[in-house]
């Protein structure tokens, strides 16, 4: 038997090993915690109200709680137990807010008051009244345009056609 030096040993090939597959792990829920609702304020409202008529140094709006939900005999007064709390005042006794007092409400109504007069002292109108000459402006400029244009691209045309016929 004669050995072949030069003939490469043939290689056995791996197997693969086959990777696990990791089970995901499920995350637990957390519970919501309810959260408690307190009696206090259950069918209260918050109400700003004036009282620029108690104090001479100006506005005070201080918050009011009243009843949205009338209860019993006294409504707007009653407590949920059958106590009537008389430091609040009812509802028909609170005074309505003025407009007046508040800056915001303030700026829009000066907005929607009609311009001062004029001066007695000023110089006298011209002929026309003011929206006369306002529409009176607007038909002369209106005029001088189409009249403008009218008369440039006109002779442009013809001075371009007179041009044309020329060569």
């Amino acid at each position: 038997m004669y050995l072949c030096l030069w003939k490469k040993k043939k290689k056995k090939k791996k197997k693969k090993k086959k990777k696990k597959k990791k089970k995901k792990k499920k995350k637990k829920k957390k519970k919501k915690k309810k959260k408690k609702k307190s009696n206090s304020l259950r069918g209260v409202s918050w109400t700003y109200f004036d009282e620029s008529m108690e104090d001479p140094s100006g506005p005070i709006e201080r918050l009011v709680r009243r009843r949205t939900t009338p209860r019993g005999e006294h409504a707007g007064q009653q407590r949920e137990h059958g106590e009537t709390d008389v430091s609040l005042p009812p509802i028909n006794a609170l005074p309505p807010l003025r407009a007046c007092r508040l800056p915001w409400k303030r700026l829009s109504s000066a907005l929607l008051l009609p311009p001062p007069p004029p001066p007695a002292s000023s110089p006298p109108s011209p002929s026309l009244p003011r929206d006369l000459r306002g529409r009176a402006a607007f038909f002369f400029f209106f005029f001088f345009f189409f009249f403008f244009f009218f008369f440039f691209f006109f002779f442009f045309f013809f001075f371009l056609h007179q041009w044309k016929k020329k060569f």
